[in-house]
């Protein structure tokens, strides 16, 4: 949505919050997917509006979802959306965080890899190059738009490639295709979803060894 609108909702979000508590804030987190690599680009923003607050820490999202499900305990999780990454949050010691190096690079397991997998083998199938599959079909009405159209007809292209209507958010979306095709037996979605969930189980294994293997507390919470 662009950083100047992304500010904009950001303060009044925070603006929002701090009326209904009423009084004087002490603090405030402002826990933002993506902030480890670009930094801190929120609290001058939020000064700026004239929202005063005492504190103002900002930090990634998965700080917030180790402490909404653990608490203070030393922590790990995996975020899984449009990307993926996993954090590991030890008392004392700096934020770790494994994968989520954007999509060009590493994004393995996420909605953008299901959705591109899909958009990838839904064309071999139409080339010939892999077997039949139902994500044609899926993927041709999620479009609104026929696979016996798919060449020369460009608009298959100009859907997923448009810089204002496509991208990466818009190639996500047909990671529920993949789920769909495989609930109902499709092997090359059962094929997409195995090899992306490995590829999130290797974060996992990433984050193991920050930890001691004994008296690890396991949780899990349906967000």
């Amino acid at each position: 949505i662009g950083y100047e609108l992304a500010q904009k909702r950001l303060t009044t979000a925070v603006k929002t919050l701090g009326d209904k508590v009423g009084g004087e804030v002490e603090a405030i987190y402002c826990g933002i997917a993506g902030t480890m690599p670009m930094g801190d680009y929120v609290t001058d923003a939020v000064n700026a509006s004239g929202i005063k607050y005492k504190h103002i820490q900002v930090g990634d999202d998965g700080t917030m979802i180790i402490s909404a499900v653990l608490g203070q305990k030393d922590a790990c999780c995996i975020i899984c959306g449009t990307g993926s990454s996993c954090f590991v949050r030890r008392k004392g010691k700096r934020l770790e965080k494994m994968g989520g190096k954007g999509y060009l690079i590493d994004s393995n397991g996420s909605g953008y890899d299901l959705g591109r997998e899909c958009l990838r083998h839904a064309f071999r199938s139409i080339d010939g190059r892999d077997g039949k599959t139902m994500l044609v079909e899926l993927v041709g009405e999620k479009m609104g738009l026929k696979a016996e159209d798919c060449f020369p007809n460009s608009d298959w292209m100009r859907k997923i490639y448009d810089p204002q209507t496509g991208g990466r958010p818009y190639i996500a979306k047909f990671s529920t295709c993949v789920f769909e095709a495989a609930s109902k037996g499709d092997e090359i979605a059962k094929q997409i979803i195995e090899e992306q969930s490995e590829q999130l189980a290797s974060l996992t294994y990433a984050a193991e060894k920050f930890f001691d293997a004994h008296g690890i507390e396991k949780a899990e919470v349906d967000l």
